[in-house]
């Protein structure tokens, strides 16, 4: 998934209250094993915020086997997940965001 970061973060700024972009926080995708060739890598809101999407940047012909938010034990929207799996034969890199806004209780 590719997403203009900066052209949301334009239409976006003035408009939603505590408004933020996490990351690109880059994260290194090991080669995968017969056994465990799943990964996970997590990006989190600050506090006080929630999560309103998110997204990745990936370098590599990997599979993306999930892209979703992430819940806190009470079922609030806190971060953003990607799933990966590499049988690519070396490590890649994955570049992971969320973008965040105030929750209104």
């Amino acid at each position: 998934m590719n997403a203009d970061f900066q052209a949301l973060i334009t239409a976006t700024d003035s408009g939603i209250p505590g408004y933020a972009t996490v990351g690109p926080t880059q994260f290194t995708v090991p080669v995968g094993t017969n056994s465990n060739n799943f990964f996970q890598f997590t990006v989190d809101c600050p506090s006080g915020k929630k999560v309103l999407s998110g997204g990745y940047l990936l370098n590599g012909n990997a599979v993306v086997a999930q892209s979703s938010p992430t819940f806190n034990p009470t079922g609030e929207l806190y971060g953003w997940e990607v799933g990966v799996i590499n049988n690519l034969g070396s490590p890649i890199t994955l570049c992971l965001y969320a973008v965040c806004a105030l929750a209104h209780s």
